[in-house]
């Protein structure tokens, strides 16, 4: 049973590694992965809904915000490998995304003694509003304004464009988190406290 909880977990993390790193792939056969006008589920990634779960549930904290630092760091070396530019992998928005996923983690620390359904949407739809707001804001004043200019127009156009990822983070925060959070009730859920070697979790 706790290894099947086990090879969950990190199978979810694998896979987020993994769908950040496809488009990328892709690109290598000639594919043009801009974002507006590629068909991709963008966004479409557990990590929000691992940073949630971490945060409510591993006994040992510190887990919960390595995952995504861990995640970012092994995916966008993974895309500097894949495309050879530096630029792509580490660009500025890079690090603010990196710290809305820290924040949805400190976020998640509330629902530590909170299990209600209630209580874990609520707090998984205000991070990923927070996400979709900061993000957006950030690729705006961050661009060069070739893209976006730096108006209330282009801020506008900005956020309107990312409704689709919005959309993608949402519906991947719903399947992941309710696979995550259901997990426990599933399985039993008196076991000792969360470590590496086991990825077991506790109250």
């Amino acid at each position: 049973m706790l290894r099947a909880r086990k090879g969950l977990i990190f199978g979810l993390i694998a896979y987020a590694v993994l769908v950040r790193l496809v488009p990328y792939f892709l690109y290598q056969f000639g594919m043009n992965i801009s974002p507006q006008t590629t068909v991709w589920p963008w966004n479409f990634s557990p990590l929000g809904a691992l940073c949630l779960f971490g945060a409510a549930r591993f006994t040992e904290r510190r887990w919960a915000f390595l995952v995504p630092a861990v995640v970012l760091l092994v995916s966008n070396l993974g895309i500097w490998a894949l495309t050879g530019k530096a630029a792509w992998a580490f660009a500025p928005i890079v690090f603010v995304v990196l710290g809305c996923f820290l924040l949805t983690t400190t976020l998640g620390l509330w629902l530590r003694k909170r299990r209600s359904v209630a209580s874990v949407a609520g707090m998984a739809l205000l991070a990923e509003t927070i996400f979709f707001l900061v993000t957006n804001f950030a690729m705006w004043a961050l661009g060069d304004g070739s893209l976006y200019p730096h108006t209330l127009a282009g801020l506008g156009a900005c956020y309107a464009a990312g409704i689709p990822f919005f959309r993608n983070s949402l519906i991947g925060m719903g399947v992941f988190g309710t696979v995550l959070f259901r997990l426990p009730a599933l399985i039993d859920d008196r076991s000792p406290g969360f470590n590496a070697a086991s990825a077991t979790v506790t109250d």
